[in-house]
């Protein structure tokens, strides 16, 4: 398990898959820790090559700067349960 500040740190503009995410009570939708399980600087990339069914809970979030991100994206995808 790391924290938030650690994945960010060891994967600097990478999005991330985190297993089992953790969060608060107060702020549920912000991850403050959890499993990183796979990650890659494309988004589409990961989503290819990631099975998250396989996941009881999980996210995928981008480390870096969110504003560059949308700059460039023109989105933020959202994945979850259909």
């Amino acid at each position: 398990m790391q924290s938030w500040q650690q994945i960010q740190k060891q994967y600097p503009n990478e999005h991330v898959v985190i297993a089992n995410p953790q969060s608060s009570e107060v702020t549920p939708a912000v991850v403050e820790s959890g499993n990183v399980v796979d990650h890659d600087s494309d988004l589409d990339h990961l989503l290819n090559r990631c099975d998250l069914s396989k996941y009881d809970r999980c996210a995928v979030i981008y480390t870096g700067d969110l504003g560059a991100l949308i700059g460039e994206r023109g989105m933020i995808r959202v994945v979850g349960d259909d």
